[in-house]
């Protein structure tokens, strides 16, 4: 029996302050162990851990038991936690952990507060390893081999079960809100058979990012018919002050295809946009596709050309033709010169008649524009030589209830062999020239931003 109580100290300051108190059993086939720590106080900051000032302390207790072969058990609790930084104490929930292996199963469960999380697998820990490296093996081989094999990959899953359920009182949750996110709940739960491949659900309410707010995000995953299937729901209740919508997608995974359907209703149920896509790998690339030979964008329907595709090669190179277009003209055509004899790459994207209100009202948390677009946007390659144009039109522009007139663009951007990133850009008003900027970015130099932005004199009105 082992007794031993510590101090450290760094740079003549106390990072850590606390005893530490280990009780040890040990022959050539068992080991059984035991230590309590009373941490008075650990400071990060002193440690340079962190960036800002932090301490935690806390009372915990640690045990392993083993036959130093097949047969691992540990367990820990740990209370009495308290996380001070430079404003506030915090005080986490208790914290427990209990991890059993054995030759025929594994077991593991952590809470803390509302957190539960549980892991229960067929076999050992060595056993665990195993299948996860031939597994990762396998994912690997199809990824270089540009396919998926979900049979294959299958037939090396563990038999395991993993279930994850949460609230906003715990101490996991505390840290995610101390950096701007927050969760309501959720409840996680996975299985894993070489039988009976992925099958699961995810629902998670009341997620804060930042400033935005979802209210239900769900998921679920099923094996049937040798392929992968999977659905989504991610929606926003009436009574979000943000944006009530719904959207729906599901789709499968199959060999080498891949399958995504969406459908987005807005506040009033009202239908907004549906789309499917198609993807394939293909030996020298991935082709995607829109299967559908009508959609929905922006509550319009389109008309979709049939031997849509895109399509990006394992050089970089991008091929296209996609060609959609309503009953009142509106168009949106993706296209590349494939005919092209000197090597160049040139892809256009081009709005006909393009209704900015009716589009953006499908995208939350953008600002308030209405305006018909008009224009093209060409991307050009040619070996590592990039230059991005473009010339659009907005007539009747309104921003945030802000009558702007009609706006017109020509800019030209291209990167440049020292590194620098070259802008040369026109504004225009009514046909009137309002604003020229000339310049260039070098993150490599001092003075990395040199820019002349200049005014024509003219006065304008805004209604």
């Amino acid at each position: 029996m082992v007794g031993q109580r510590c101090l450290l100290i760094v740079k003549k300051r106390i990072a850590f302050y606390g005893t530490i108190d280990a009780d040890a059993l040990m022959s050539k086939r068992l080991v059984d162990a035991t230590a309590v720590c009373n941490l008075s106080k650990a400071d990060l900051y002193k440690l340079r851990i962190v960036n800002e000032p932090l301490t935690v302390g806390f009372r915990g207790r640690v045990g392993l038991t083993t036959d130093l072969k097949d047969n691992y058990k540990a367990f820990g609790d740990v209370d009495n936690i308290i996380v001070r930084d430079s404003t506030k104490d915090y005080h986490p929930q208790h914290v427990v952990f209990n991890a059993v292996t054995r030759r025929d199963s594994t077991y593991a469960n952590v809470s803390c507060g509302d957190f539960q999380l549980q892991l229960n697998a067929k076999g050992g820990y060595k056993y665990l390893l195993k299948q996860g490296n031939a597994l990762s093996s396998i994912v690997q081989k199809q990824i270089r081999n540009k396919q998926f094999d979900y049979l294959q990959i299958q037939k090396k899953l563990p038999l395991a079960h993993i279930n994850l359920t949460t609230g906003p009182n715990n101490m996991f949750m505390k840290i995610l809100k101390r950096y701007g996110y927050k969760i309501g709940s959720a409840n996680i739960d996975m299985q894993a058979s070489p039988s009976m491949g992925l099958n699961g659900s995810a629902e998670i309410y009341d997620i804060y990012a930042q400033a935005n707010q979802i209210d239900t995000v769900r998921f679920n995953m099923v094996s049937q018919d040798n392929q992968l299937k999977y659905t989504a729901q991610v929606r926003n209740a009436p009574g979000n002050p943000q944006y009530v919508f719904n959207a729906l997608f599901d789709g499968s995974v199959l060999n080498k295809d891949l399958t995504l359907n969406t459908k987005l209703y807005d506040s009033k149920n009202k239908l907004a946009l549906a789309l499917g896509l198609q993807g394939e790998i293909e030996s020298k690339g991935v082709r995607a596709s829109i299967k559908d030979k009508n959609v929905i964008l922006g509550y319009k329907e389109f008309a979709v050309n049939d031997s849509n595709y895109v399509y990006i090669s394992d050089m970089q190179t991008i091929y296209a033709d996609v060609a959609l277009l309503a009953k009142d003209k509106t168009g949106i055509h993706i296209y590349s010169n494939n005919e092209s004899e000197d090597g160049m790459q040139d892809v256009t994207l081009s709005l006909q008649e393009f209704d900015v209100a009716q589009m953006l009202s499908i995208m939350p948390f953008m600002p308030k524009m209405q305006g018909m677009l008009n224009g093209d946007l060409h991307f050009m390659k040619k070996d590592k030589s990039i230059s991005v144009s473009s010339s659009m039109k907005i007539d009747r522009m309104v921003y945030e209830n802000s009558p702007l007139g009609n706006l017109s663009t020509e800019l030209v951007y291209m990167p440049l062999s020292d590194g620098s990133h070259a802008v040369d850009g026109r504004l225009m008003r009514d046909n009137q020239e309002i604003a020229i900027v000339e310049g260039s970015y070098n993150p490599t130099k001092k003075d990395a931003l040199d820019v002349n932005l200049s005014f024509a004199t003219h006065t304008f009105y805004l209604s």
